[in-house]
C-alpha cells in the first residue's frame, strides 16, 4: 500500500541482514562465462537468493504476481520502483509537480503548527522517495520558517 515505506523498510532489512545483500540488490550480479560461475559469482547468486526471498516474502498476492517468474533480486527490485514509481520521465514529472507545491507552501490559518508540520514533511518524503536530492533538511528548515511567518503577519 506505501511504496515507498516499503521500500525504506526493505532496504535496511537487508541491509541489516549483511551489506553485500543489499548490495546485490542495487547493483546485480555479473553472469558467468561458459555458465561456470567463480567463487565470487556463485556467492552473488546465494546473496541474491537470499534477497529474493525476503523481499518476495513481504509480497501480498497482487505483488507476487508481478514478478512471479523472476529469480534475481535487482530486477525484482527494478521490476517494483517501475511499477510503483513509473519510467523517469514519469517519475521527474511527479517530482516537478510536488516541488511546485512546495515552492508554494504556507502555513493556512486553521492549521496548527504541527499540522503545517506534518504536511510539509509529506510532501518532502514523496518527492526524496522519487529520487530528489534538492530537499535536504536545511531546505526545508528554511521553508518551515517562511511558511509560518507570512499567516502570522
Amino acid at each position: 500500500m506505501d511504496y515507498p515505506k516499503w521500500s525504506y523498510d526493505m532496504k535496511m532489512h537487508l541491509y541489516e541482514l549483511h551489506p553485500s545483500i543489499w548490495e546485490v540488490v542495487v547493483v546485480g550480479m555479473t553472469p558467468p562465462k561458459n555458465g561456470i560461475p567463480t567463487v565470487e559469482q556463485a556467492q552473488d547468486y546465494f546473496r541474491s537468493a537470499q534477497a529474493v526471498r525476503v523481499i518476495t516474502g513481504s509480497f501480498c498476492a497482487q505483488e507476487f504476481n508481478k514478478v512471479r517468474s523472476v529469480e534475481v533480486a535487482k530486477v525484482i527490485w527494478d521490476t517494483l520502483k517501475e511499477a510503483h514509481e513509473g519510467i523517469d520521465q514519469v517519475r521527474e514529472g511527479k517530482m516537478d509537480l510536488i516541488h511546485g507545491e512546495l515552492e508554494h507552501f504556507i502555513m493556512l490559518k486553521e492549521e496548527t503548527m504541527r499540522q503545517m508540520f506534518d504536511k510539509l514533511m509529506l510532501l518532502v518524503s514523496n518527492i526524496r522517495s522519487l529520487g530528489s536530492t534538492d530537499w535536504d533538511d536545511h531546505k526545508v528548515t528554511k521553508k518551515m520558517i517562511r511558511a509560518f511567518t507570512p499567516s502570522r503577519q
